[in-house]
């Protein structure tokens, strides 16, 4: 009786110590490198964000100092990888995923997008009621 308890235990150890291994191995990541496309400098802060079919967000992340971006736990399938950083046209590029994949996109930014020279700020000081606001 002891010894079948003592295998039954091994097993679920065991069995509990593989089954984050395993679960790993079934998600993918995303990983690369966001740069400029007139010097090849990199872009901290620019958003990269992966869209499902319906275009749902399924993962994202900013890109740090280096300009790099890692996004992980993703379950294999086809996406939408899009990146925007403000001055920057954005960019996007479809993405298939395998499991245990760990895939990697660089992807560079030309200048261009919002021009933030024509943004018009308008404000009151007169105290409105909120219905009657601009905004």
């Amino acid at each position: 009786m002891k010894k079948i308890i003592y295998t039954s235990t091994l097993f679920l150890l065991v069995g509990l110590t593989m089954a984050p291994a395993s679960f790993a191995q079934q998600t993918a990541s995303l990983s690369g490198l966001v740069t400029d496309g007139t010097d090849g400098a990199p872009l901290a802060g620019a958003n990269v964000r992966l869209e499902g079919a319906d275009g749902a967000m399924v993962g994202g992340a900013a890109t740090d100092l280096d300009g790099r971006y890692r996004i992980t736990g993703l379950q294999p399938g086809s996406y939408t990888a899009r990146v925007t950083f403000i001055g920057y046209q954005a960019q996007a590029e479809p993405v298939a995923l395998s499991a245990g994949e760990a895939a990697t996109r660089n992807f560079i930014l030309q200048p261009g997008g919002i021009d933030l020279n024509t943004v018009v700020v308008t404000a009151s000081r007169q105290a409105e009621k909120v219905l009657d606001a601009p905004a």
